[in-house]
């Protein structure tokens, strides 16, 4: 599928060369749409500066498949191996090219329809780690879509207690309970003060994932003083930031784009890959949320459109792989 422009979507041919010294070529199995960021940077070319992309681009960034051919110098893997990949774009396509170091083998114990949620779930992983939460400290996370969800589950696994999820959609409040979240909360809630007494008044850390000026806000009020604040949203404008919370609190801000830490975010993608084989995480797939590619253009016109129940989204190219 190819972005010609701003809110532009096609499914059509491309041709691609043969992968170069340290690059790998892909079959596809599935692409997986990141809502949040996908739909700020099919909507305009904003913050396609900070990605180093431009239209019109061939999109995606989360590929699942099997190796079909290995450019020169590239070892450790052969052809046939189930991997997947996150080059910065390109991945929404029957096949993929992407540089070695963007590709992980995918343990035996995975399918790749699971797979394919590594680069979510490395930035789940991220946020997690930056945050500094260790077994039985307090942690907030704002915003419960696919990366909050398996934030939820990474920082039940690590023993973090409690965790407040706060979100506006009850359904996803409710499947913050059932992965692992003590307590969940919409911030709108007259009864919010209350539940938020129910963590000491704040936790140790708060993660943002709303991407919303709001949702900012909420994790500055639900942190205590001392705390950290991990920003993990794709707002690229100034915003308004509850100062007096930040100041009189001492709290501190880390923004988590993963691009600023590639090593550190290697391992997390490792991490992340190993509680999926263990079964100590589960990965939102649902069969409703698999669409053929040529459906392209109407599932991302949903998502320019706002449309909530969009939650996971992701092409089947060669499920069968």
């Amino acid at each position: 599928m190819v972005w010609n422009g701003p809110k532009q979507v096609e499914h059509g041919t491309v041709s691609l060369a043969e992968p170069k010294p340290g690059e790998i070529l892909i079959e596809t199995a599935y692409s997986l749409v990141s809502p949040g960021t996908e739909r700020e940077l099919l909507a305009s070319d904003e913050i396609h500066a900070v990605v180093g992309i431009a239209f019109p681009l061939v999109p995606g960034y989360s590929v699942a498949g099997r190796v079909a051919a290995l450019g020169a110098g590239v070892t450790g893997l052969a052809v046939g191996d189930r991997v997947v990949a996150g080059p910065p774009v390109g991945c929404h396509a029957a096949h993929v090219i992407a540089p070695v170091d963007t590709v992980f083998p995918v343990p035996d114990e995975v399918p790749l329809r699971s797979a394919v949620f590594f680069h979510l779930g490395a930035v789940a992983a991220h946020t997690v780690r930056l945050s500094g939460v260790r077994l039985g400290d307090s942690l907030s996370i704002v915003g419960q879509g696919p990366i909050g969800s398996l934030a939820t589950q990474i920082a039940a696994v690590q023993g973090v207690w409690p965790i407040l999820a706060l979100d506006l959609d009850a359904d996803r409040r409710a499947a913050a309970l059932a992965h692992g979240a003590t307590f969940a909360a919409d911030p709108r809630d007259t009864a919010f003060d209350a539940i938020l007494a129910r963590v000491g008044g704040g936790t140790r850390a708060t993660i943002d994932l709303s991407g919303v000026p709001a949702g900012v806000n909420t994790a500055l009020q639900v942190t205590a003083p001392l705390g950290t604040v991990v920003l993990s949203g794709g707002m690229i404008a100034p915003i308004s930031l509850d100062y007096g919370s930040l100041f009189v609190k001492g709290i501190t801000m880390i923004g988590s784009l993963v691009s600023a830490r590639p090593a550190e975010v290697k391992k997390d993608t490792e991490n992340f890959l190993h509680l999926v084989a263990t079964g100590a995480v589960t990965t939102p797939d649902r069969d409703e949320d698999v669409y053929d590619p040529a459906t392209a253009a109407q599932v991302y016109q949903r998502l320019l459109d706002g449309d909530r129940t969009l939650t996971a989204p992701m092409f089947a190219w060669n499920p069968d792989l």
